[in-house]
């Protein structure tokens, strides 16, 4: 219990001062302190593993297995709600924790919902099409890919305004944010 409070603590203070850009680390970090809700101990750990996908991304590594990289909450989520069970139920805004406000505090654009479809281009970048009809594309250069492999209504996603113009979708079970821009 303690190495969380310090891995915590740790999360924090990385995140007071690197409010002005996130990064494939600060992503990694806010991943971590997501995961610190986990009591078991190995289940702790495969989440921390995944939440380092950002980072794996950012130094052309190979991706975490998805079924580490599933564990890691949405941001505003309970830790549990990593279970399919749970990833359709849309986060409530007083459910976010402070860590969740540092790092994601964003204008909600497209409120969770599920996918209606998606598409990956060759380039591994996405097109997604959700059920209330907007169509959003990732931003070329984004350095987190999808690797996606279930039907498109197992994923929700939710899209917020990033720094400046931008946008960024969060989807359930994915580790880190997308940057993304309206299509439709």
């Amino acid at each position: 219990m303690a190495h969380r409070r310090i891995v915590l603590g740790a999360v924090f203070l990385t995140g007071m001062a690197g409010l002005a850009q996130a990064s494939p680390r600060d992503d990694m970090l806010a991943g971590i302190s997501r995961c610190s809700g986990l009591s078991d101990e190995r289940t702790f750990l495969d989440c921390v593993y995944g939440a380092a996908q950002p980072v794996r991304a950012e130094l052309g590594l190979p991706p975490a297995p998805q079924s580490q990289t599933r564990l890691v909450p949405v941001a505003g989520r309970s830790p549990t709600a990593a279970a399919p069970a749970a990833a359709k139920t849309a986060p409530q805004p007083d459910q976010r924790g402070i860590l969740d406000r540092i790092f994601a505090s964003g204008t909600v654009v497209a409120p969770p919902q599920a996918m209606k479809s998606y598409s990956l281009d060759a380039g591994g970048y996405f097109t997604v099409t959700l059920t209330n009809g907007q169509v959003w594309r990732q931003v070329d250069g984004d350095r987190n890919l999808a690797h996606w492999d279930k039907r498109a209504s197992d994923y929700v996603a939710l899209v917020e305004t990033g720094m400046g113009s931008d946008f960024n979708m969060e989807v359930t079970g994915e580790v880190g944010l997308y940057k993304v821009t309206r299509l439709r």
